[in-house]
């Protein structure tokens, strides 16, 4: 979220730590260096005071995840993401942004990134394999049930949009460079400028997204952490219903009836476009 300023209530960042090895070859010195250097800046981050935390760090998208190193080097990184990356980084990385650094080392970074995200596109299988990893993230977090639906990771929610998006990314960013950007609405509107999507497909987007981005966020506000779990008893969140603008009689149902339509109308999109992409 942090990479395409997408930030929420109760967001954690998502970070990569990068240096660049000396010229002299004293790497190991270099190493530990930017290693301690990180411990610490993560530990001012997320130490608990009686103010909160600033930050919650999730540093596992740095190469081989929890059994890699917490700090790579510039070749390392480059060798990692050449060799041995999966199809589910690159579509992580659509949305990475240098955001501290020397400017030359974060320029090659920069450069790293793009090619490795954008230097070729997908073919039908990789489409399938995208809708695989979505449809297991739903099936193992989502835990949706009658009285509890998930805004973020269930069906036809938030990560739903954000994969069709993703998805075509992937498939087109390589032939269209202007396309190349971070932020989910941002490439909603890059994908309608090409033609990707057509009229009706940009405010179905755009609208679910925005509708799905703000009952986040008052969910988080309510409950004063990062949840992603509406339960369905329309008494119980009527009060969250008002703070969505809801003002009827039965607030809760309005945002029941609306959220149920949301998430089908964005699950249906969903499946067209998986289902038009994947035998191509």
């Amino acid at each position: 979220k942090l990479g395409g300023n997408e930030m929420s209530y109760g967001s954690d960042l998502d970070l990569l730590f990068v240096y660049r090895s000396p010229a002299d070859g004293y790497n190991d010195a270099a190493h530990r260096f930017a290693t301690r250097w990180v411990q610490k800046t993560m530990s001012i981050l997320q130490t608990r005071t009686r103010d909160g935390v600033v930050y919650e760090i999730d540093a596992r998208l740095r190469p081989s995840g929890r059994s890699g190193p917490l700090v790579v080097s510039l070749e390392r990184f480059e060798e990692y993401h050449c060799e041995e990356a999966e199809l589910w980084e690159r579509q992580a990385h659509i949305r990475a942004r240098v955001t501290y650094g020397p400017p030359a080392l974060s320029e090659q970074l920069h450069e790293l990134i793009e090619t490795f995200v954008y230097g070729r596109g997908l073919d039908g299988d990789e489409v399938g394999e995208i809708d695989s990893l979505r449809m297991r993230v739903e099936n193992e977090l989502a835990q949706e049930t009658a009285a509890q639906r998930n805004i973020k990771t269930g069906r036809g929610g938030i990560v739903d949009i954000e994969t069709i998006v993703q998805m075509l990314l992937l498939r087109h960013g390589h032939d269209h460079p202007e396309m190349r950007v971070r932020g989910t609405l941002e490439a909603i509107r890059a994908l309608a400028g090409e033609g990707l999507i057509d009229a009706r497909e940009t405010r179905t987007l755009e609208t679910h997204y925005l509708f799905l981005r703000l009952l986040e966020g008052r969910l988080r506000l309510e409950r004063d952490r990062p949840v992603e779990q509406l339960g369905t008893d329309a008494e119980v969140i009527g009060p969250l219903a008002r703070r969505m603008g809801f003002s009827g009689t039965n607030p809760g149902g309005e945002l029941l009836i609306r959220y149920e339509a949301t998430r089908e109308e964005v699950r249906s999109l969903y499946e067209k476009r998986f289902r038009s992409h994947v035998d191509v």
